[in-house]
């Protein structure tokens, strides 16, 4: 996240190149590694977020980042979040959910997120940076935002986590007999 979001292919290409994603162990937990170092909390902040929504619509961004998903999704069976998992990694993928909620709400579940977290923002602000976030994403060129057509769309506006999971989870148990393996 450092400098413009503008890099050129040259030099993305050799960033990635010394990048390597995994997934292991860390902590007692399953976790996201790079380079064999747990991914921390950074990748959860608002500026990495916006940050990542600029740099998203690149092809060589999504060309690595591709590839290095669909490779961690060969190894074992997992769950993909992300904004073009069932499109574009995993289309073949058994269980796909797209999960939506109207940009409000969103910003708040994030506020209170934040806040645990001991950082300050305001609403207004969070609801403006998800509607900017939405809208680029959207209307990118390669990989835009959209549900997949066998996506199962789930609007969690009224939901807790529990009640998402709930939903997930019973689509889940009747899919399992149809197919090999659940992405």
């Amino acid at each position: 996240m450092r400098g413009d979001a503008d890099i050129d292919e040259h030099e993305l290409r050799e960033v990635f190149a010394g990048l390597h994603f995994s997934l292991g162990k860390a902590d007692g937990e399953a976790r996201l590694l790079c380079k064999g170092a747990p991914v921390g909390p950074e990748v959860r902040t608002e500026e990495a977020g916006l940050w990542a929504s600029r740099i998203a619509g690149h092809p060589v961004v999504r060309e690595v980042m591709k590839e290095a998903q669909r490779a961690m999704g060969a190894l074992s069976s997992l769950v993909a979040e992300g904004r073009d998992m069932g499109t574009v990694v995993f289309p073949d993928a058994c269980c796909k959910f797209f999960l939506d909620a109207g940009p409000e709400v969103r910003a708040l579940r994030r506020l209170k997120e934040l806040e645990a977290r001991g950082e300050t923002h305001r609403l207004a602000d969070l609801v403006a940076g998800i509607r900017e976030r939405d809208a680029r994403d959207c209307e990118r060129a390669l990989a835009p935002l959209r549900p997949a057509d066998d996506a199962v769309i789930v609007d969690t506006s009224d939901l807790d986590a529990e009640a998402v999971l709930a939903v997930l989870m019973a689509h889940v148990e009747r899919k399992t007999g149809q197919c090999r393996s659940l992405l």
